[in-house]
């Protein structure tokens, strides 16, 4: 299954038990070892109906990362 694929399984509430596995332990990566694909498929699988900006997004990111 591709990476959107189980995504949207985790979405609709009808991931299984081994795509529950995969979905902690993607969680449990280092934010520098996802692709820019891996990314931008997180971002339009989560945010695709809404109308939000990914540079404020990743803004608002970075402010609250430095605030640790």
């Amino acid at each position: 299954m591709s990476y959107h694929g189980k995504l949207q399984t985790l979405k609709n509430g009808t991931a299984d038990a081994e795509i529950q596995l995969w979905a902690y332990l993607q969680l449990e990566k280092e934010p520098a070892e996802l692709t820019d694909e891996e990314i931008m498929d997180i971002w339009n699988s989560l945010f695709k109906d809404f109308s939000i900006d990914i540079g404020m997004f990743a803004r608002a990111i970075l402010r609250k990362a430095s605030e640790k």
